[in-house]
């Protein structure tokens, strides 16, 4: 079976659309699939991620050759599936579904269609998108959500989540942390530090009060003043990569007997993902911490987030999208043959929600 996908090779070529196989057959309207645990879906959306430009502008046109497939998110129909992946999910044929596809090097997700499978992380995140969500919201939340509901995942027990602070809360990532202390985690106290730009936004989805990173060169003393007036926090999600706080931990946050944990998806500095891993030394201090805290040599509990496809995040974002009113952001549509211009919004910085790539 063939269809339309985008592909790039490596850093120095663009992204094109082209031509991608995959082991599946169809006549008449009916398909057959490579395994029982296989779940073909006509993609009607893709959404694009910071990492999908990472890893792209990693790759050397000196090592990396063939051609590689772009974007991991998805939404879209099911048109066929296995007996064995629909009675691990439940799902079946015309059901509108939404998913993670996380294969680094793998077909992507910018295509006409999708094959996964169930049995294998990359798959078994596939899940029925909720009524309430368009394929274009539904393209839009898994690896941002997904991400955000991992953060809360990895806090230490026994953590009561009264007091938080989130830190880059206007980012997509952060957007979503802020409304889950809010409406699952019932945060009664939200601290957030993000611009004046998105000020507003950030305290309607949640936050009681909103630090101006571009008013002062730290947001530490910001922080020491709201430790003073309520003592110091639960749990710190750091959502953009900062280091601000680190050196006054024992002040700022509650010890590792009352589960203060310090969770980040960035490390120490902010990413620059229209270069590739150009700053990844600068990530040497966050894992030395990293495991300082696994062998309990911090006073608090230090976590590093990367979301694991075949976690339990799925369930979990799909129940509080259906049943909470979770705000999902969409900056801009584009159609599959304007990807490249989907991606110079992206790099742009200036993005508020996902770019999606609708595919007709």
């Amino acid at each position: 079976m063939q269809f339309k996908a985008v592909k790039f090779t490596n850093k120095a070529n663009p992204l094109t659309v082209g031509t991608q196989s995959i082991p599946v057959t169809e006549t008449n309207g009916e398909y057959k699939l490579p395994s029982a645990d296989s779940i073909l879906v006509k993609v009607h959306a893709a959404a694009l991620n910071p990492i999908d430009l990472i890893i792209k502008n990693s790759l050397s046109p000196w090592i990396f050759r063939g051609e590689k497939g772009f974007g991991f998110d998805y939404s879209g129909v099911v048109v066929a599936i296995g007996a064995d992946a629909a009675k691990r999910n439940g799902l079946k044929v015309n059901d509108r579904v939404s998913g993670l596809f996380q294969d680094i090097f793998g077909p992507g997700t910018v295509a006409e269609y999708v094959l996964v499978d169930a049995s294998k992380p990359t798959g078994a995140n596939c899940r029925k998108l909720p009524d309430n969500l368009t394929f274009q919201q539904g393209a839009a939340w898994p690896l941002v959500f997904g991400t955000a509901q991992s953060m809360f995942d990895s806090i230490a027990k026994g953590n009561s989540f009264n007091k938080i602070l989130v830190i880059g809360a206007g980012t997509s990532v952060g957007r979503y942390v802020v409304q889950l202390g809010k409406k699952v985690y019932n945060s009664s106290e939200i601290v957030v530090s993000c611009s004046s730009k998105t000020e507003s936004l950030i305290k309607e989805l949640g936050a009681t009060t909103v630090i101006d990173y571009t008013k002062q060169k730290s947001i530490l003393n910001p922080v020491l003043e709201s430790v003073k007036e309520s003592g110091p926090f639960d749990a710190i999600f750091d959502c953009c990569g900062n280091s601000d706080l680190l050196g006054d931990m024992l002040t700022v946050l509650k010890g590792r007997a009352e589960g203060g944990t310090y969770t980040t998806i960035a490390g120490d500095a902010k990413l620059d993902f229209s270069k590739g891993p150009g700053n990844l030394p600068s990530q040497i201090f966050s894992h030395f911490r990293l495991l300082r805290s696994n062998f309990g040599f911090l006073p608090y509990f230090y976590k590093m987030v990367l979301v694991n496809p075949a976690d339990s995040w799925p369930d979990k974002c799909v129940k509080a999208l259906a049943e909470h009113d979770f705000k999902v952001f969409i900056d801009s549509e584009y159609p599959m043959d304007q990807v490249s211009e989907a991606v110079k919004r992206l790099q742009s910085n200036k993005a508020a929600g996902k770019v999606i790539i609708n595919i007709e």
